[in-house]
């Protein structure tokens, strides 16, 4: 499998991954391309891919990924209680399964930041985003 496909296969099992936090239903998007119609939703981005060679026939590839969570609330305090609390939810759901259903070699968490690139700021939206750094051996 080329290092493009198994990498489009991370990307489709992170958001099905997503998909089984039950909080977000069907909203769970391959991008933050797509507009929020309904609360909460979240959105897998990948953010780049880096490969290190171990040796002459062997490279570490490891391709990172944002995970955006939105929320809307009135309120500051409970929108960023609901906001960290699904983070934490879908951490919990990629940590139970660090290979992604046998797809990676290892998955990473974190850090979790609040209101990432200001998004929210200013309104009743609360975003977060986990960062997440999936590992394979080729």
């Amino acid at each position: 499998m080329s290092v493009g496909d198994w990498w489009e296969n991370v990307w489709n099992a992170l958001v099905t991954k997503v998909k089984t936090v039950s909080d977000f239903g069907e909203s769970v998007f391959w991008s933050e391309k797509y507009d929020v119609v309904n609360f909460p939703a979240a959105y897998v981005c990948p953010t780049g891919m880096e490969g290190t060679p171990v040796t002459f026939r062997e490279t570490l590839w490891n391709p990172s990924f944002e995970i955006l969570i939105v929320v809307e609330n009135v309120n500051i305090k409970s929108g960023m209680i609901a906001v960290g609390k699904l983070a934490g939810k879908i951490i919990d759901a990629i940590l139970a399964d660090r290979t992604l259903s046998d797809v990676v070699h290892n998955t990473e968490c974190g850090p979790v930041i609040f209101h990432p690139r200001g998004l929210g700021r200013g309104t009743e939206q609360h975003w977060a985003s986990v960062l997440v750094r999936c590992e394979r051996k080729q």
